[in-house]
């Protein structure tokens, strides 16, 4: 179980850092 919870975490930090990423492309070409 504590594998599977840090591959979840590695997954979602991931996602999120995308998530970032692609909000701030899209604030760049809303300005």
């Amino acid at each position: 179980m504590s594998e599977m919870t840090r591959k979840n975490l590695r997954f979602f930090a991931r996602k999120k850092r995308k998530n970032t990423k692609t909000q701030k492309n899209k604030s760049e070409i809303r300005v």
